[in-house]
């Protein structure tokens, strides 16, 4: 969890100097103060630098946790500190001045880099936050440092070149921003959450930082000064430091370098440790350079195990979040490994298959329980599989007692880095409810499609009963000719051929229009097959023209030549055609006869589909139901429920097509279907091969 500068130390709500505005320019005001007297105490006589300088990271870490508008507050505080103690050191006030300067400067530049780039919260719970940090640590004392040298020079504080002072005053702020500025921030992110910590975790923290402690003496402390330390033992601490980036992250290592950096520093002023060998400047150049150095590694190791952690951590969370999805969804889940033919079900996957917890799974028992009719399906869709396709397939489950469950499986092949399949993995759903309600929407869609051609039929009636009237009166006509012709003596047999044969055309086309209205009525399973687009057309032309004149429209066809075919159902696509006529025929009722026109076109449109347009002259469509005209119920005529247009649409989405309809510029409306053509010769596609489409 990352800590923001606002969370940190901002305890108020408002920008006024209240209490809560104070307390946080008091603290840094008071760490300031103390981190001067340190920095004064850890000083080599006569370096007029110290070895560690914690003023201007106790300054940069701060500004960094206090709110950009109380900058001005904490700076104040920090300035009154400041000139308190450089005071009491005897430093006269120009010096004083410029070295408050130099200080802010190097926290200014820190704190406006950290936030610049770490997004204003500093956790080092990645390798990006640590080298960031890093580089920010040392680039602010590398500009500061030279304002700070050029003040000391100029004061004649001291006796050391410009140079010099540069290289000690870097060395000790480095040193300084990255032992110190790790342990404030995140010890302020730990302040909530310090009752949270377990007691054993604490206790194992004061034991490991004691014995750090102790060995730090030992090693810094106790040895007699000079480079004959032995290399073991100088660097013995750096295994606690790395024990405690494991055990503790970044807070620990940063914590265990700083109190390897406080003995360090110790040994050095009291004149013992394997860092006094030479002048002072070199010997506290020493301690910097090795925990520098010791830092990277330490620190690194802190951020590697923390982002590590928090991946895991996260990585759980994902599972346990997908556990819950895939548990509240009943989806069951599915591993066979390819070389062991071993295969792995869930609980809930058991239940789908009614395999009980105890009992062993193997394909085999995959394959007892699959319908004899989906086995060929499944063993086409693995071999698909293993090509790289996805697995998403329906199949059917038969019990012993003759039940029947539908399943969804849906997974994929995993392989591994030479392209050889491993494994599949996936999920299963139970869907027999969900396949039992579409079998029964879809006979209720069957029901109203039928009753829908019923009620067109009503409205063709007229034109029905012309049509066979027409070749029964020839019938009758023909009839009392052959028997007037049988009155003769002798029979003309010729002509009593001719009037027979007269009959017989007659006759069938009486059942042609009989047949026609017949397969317009007719109720049951769909059939699918490949269709001639304009042989639909002209078929629901001879049902509806005598309808059409009746009424008065005049009637033009442009089909369109070289079709190809499209897979459907006729009867379905015939009501559809059918509905769109007598829907124009409707709307044409209010205009004159002679602007009373109807067109039928047949084309390919732009996708390649086969569209079939019906327009008309009518007064359009009222834009305001342009857009739910084809909703249930939506209709614009008295009497009439507003479900042809909505069966229409449903049996056009049911061959995959589109239904849509349109004002057209010089007036009157077009409503228009487009249906996917068939490029390839292939078989028919049987019932079992595709879902039955909706009638409706």
């Amino acid at each position: 969890m990352g800590i923001t500068p606002e969370r940190a130390l901002d305890t108020g709500k408002h920008l006024g100097a209240g209490p809560s505005a104070v307390w946080p320019a008091v603290i840094i005001a008071i760490g300031y103060y103390i981190g001067a007297n340190l920095g004064f105490a850890l000083t080599l006589a006569p370096v007029p630098v110290s070895v560690l300088w914690p003023t201007n990271a106790i300054l940069l870490a701060g500004l960094f946790l206090t709110p950009v508008r109380r900058w001005p507050l904490v700076l104040t505080a920090v300035f009154v500190a400041h000139v308190g103690v450089e005071s009491q050191s005897g430093v006269p006030l120009r010096m004083t001045l410029c070295w408050f300067l130099s200080n802010c400067t190097e926290a200014l530049i820190g704190t406006l880099l950290l936030r610049r780039f770490s997004g204003r919260s500093l956790v080092f719970d990645s390798i990006r936050d640590t080298a960031l940090f890093f580089c920010v640590a040392v680039a602010a004392p590398f500009l500061s440092s030279f304002v700070d040298a050029g003040f000391v020079v100029a004061n004649g504080w001291g006796n050391a070149d410009y140079w010099t002072i540069w290289r000690t005053r870097f060395a000790s702020n480095v040193l300084a921003a990255l032992t110190l500025v790790p342990v404030i921030v995140l010890t302020v992110e730990r302040l909530g959450r310090l009752r949270e910590v377990p007691r054993r975790k604490v206790a194992e923290g004061i034991g490991l930082f004691a014995v750090l402690a102790v060995l730090c003496w030992v090693v810094f402390v106790r040895q007699e000064p000079g480079p004959g330390t032995s290399p073991a033992l100088l660097y013995s601490p750096v295994l606690l430091l790395i024990a405690s980036a494991v055990r503790f992250g970044p807070w620990g290592a940063s914590a265990s370098i700083l109190t390897c950096a406080m003995v360090a520093i110790w040994g050095a002023l009291i004149g013992q440790g394997p860092f006094v060998t030479s002048s002072e400047r070199e010997n506290a150049l020493a301690i910097q350079t090795f925990l520098i150095v010791a830092w990277i590694p330490v620190m690194s190791l802190a951020s590697v195990m923390r982002e590590g952690a928090s991946a895991n951590a996260q990585a759980q969370r994902s599972e346990e979040q997908l556990a819950m999805a895939i548990e509240a969804a009943q989806l069951g889940r599915w591993e066979w490994d390819i070389n062991t033919q071993q295969l792995t079900w869930s609980a809930i996957t058991r239940r789908i298959y009614e395999v009980p917890p105890d009992v062993p799974v193997s394909p085999a028992t995959f394959e007892a329980i699959i319908h004899p009719d989906d086995r060929p399906l499944i063993a086409a869709t693995t071999v698909d599989s293993l090509s790289g396709r996805p697995i998403d397939v329906e199949f059917r489950l038969r019990f012993p007692d003759g039940r029947i469950k539908w399943i969804l499986s849906k997974g994929q092949t995993i392989y591994d880095d030479q392209g050889r399949p491993q494994r599949m993995v996936g999920v299963k759903l139970d869907i027999t409810e969900r396949k039992a309600a579409e079998l029964r929407i879809n006979e209720q869609r069957r029901e109203l499609a039928h009753l829908s051609r019923v009620s067109i039929a009503d409205e063709l009636s007229t034109a029905l009963a012309h049509e066979v009237n027409q070749p029964l009166a020839a019938i009758l006509a023909n009839a009392s000719a052959a028997r007037r012709y049988l009155l003769h003596n002798p029979p003309d047999l010729r002509e009593l051929s001719d009037i027979v044969e007269a009959i017989a055309v007659d006759n069938r086309r009486a059942a042609s229009v009989i047949a026609r209205f017949g397969a317009l009525m007719r109720r049951g399973d769909s059939t699918w097959t490949n269709l001639d687009t304009n042989d639909m057309v002209r078929s629901v032309m001879d049902v509806a023209r005598v309808d059409i004149l009746s009424r008065g429209v005049s009637l033009t066809q442009r089909l369109a030549s070289d079709l190809p075919p499209v897979v459907g159902d006729a009867v379905q696509l015939q009501q559809v055609l059918l509905n769109l006529i007598i829907n124009a025929c409707d709307a044409m009722e209010s205009m004159p006869p002679v602007d009373r026109k109807l067109l039928v076109t047949t084309s390919i449109d732009s996708a390649g589909d086969v569209c079939v347009r019906v327009s008309d002259k009518g007064p359009g469509i009222d834009l305001e139901s342009l857009d739910g005209m084809f909703e249930p119920f939506v209709t614009s005529k008295p009497h009439r429920l507003g479900l042809g247009l909505a069966i229409c649409r449903s049996i056009v989405s049911a061959h995959d097509g589109r239904l849509s309809a349109e004002n057209l510029p010089d007036g009157g409306a077009a409503f228009s279907f487009a249906l996917p053509a068939v490029r390839e010769s292939s078989l028919q596609p049987s019932d079992a091969d595709r879902a039955a489409p909706t009638n409706s």
